[in-house]
């Protein structure tokens, strides 16, 4: 499996998985790989299935980074050491309230975040409260269950 930048870049590459299907034409396959959280700034898995007479299949990948249709859309991110500020569109349309997350964790609710707007969202905390790291990091946002794009930012 390999870990691709959203510029189709290779972020990393994993060790082959030996795995054994017979001789069924059909198989399903369900793939847990540890390391992945290792890199944030990934936004795709390609996957190619090599037989055991060397024969490779087309790169079949996944995009993890898309939205919803009707989610907000994320155009940018950064934090100061005070404040995580969000940009993007479509946040005032939401009827109820929102949850942004940072590399998969709901900081907000606990946390308060301020809608500026339709376009700016900001949430004052620490680093740990944020769950901002060092290096790349993930932000998403959830308003009336529908989740935005995964936006990579980096700190």
């Amino acid at each position: 499996m390999t870990l691709l930048y959203s510029s189709g870049a290779v972020v990393n590459n994993f060790n082959s998985i030996a795995a054994n299907f017979a001789s069924s034409p059909t198989v399903n396959i369900s793939l847990n790989v540890s390391g992945i959280s290792a890199f944030p700034q990934a936004v795709t898995a390609s996957l190619i299935l090599v037989d055991s007479a060397g024969i490779s299949s087309g790169a079949v990948s996944a995009d993890f980074s898309h939205g919803d249709p009707g989610g907000a859309v994320l155009t940018g991110a950064g934090y100061n050491g005070a404040v995580l500020s969000i940009k993007g569109s479509g946040f005032s349309g939401f009827t109820g309230p929102i949850t942004v997350e940072v590399n998969g964790t709901a900081v907000a609710p606990p946390l308060r975040a301020k809608v500026k707007g339709d376009t700016k969202i900001k949430i004052a905390g620490s680093t740990s409260d944020l769950n901002v790291k060092s290096g790349f990091n993930r932000a998403r946002v959830i308003g009336d269950n529908k989740r935005s794009n995964e936006l990579v930012f980096s700190n």
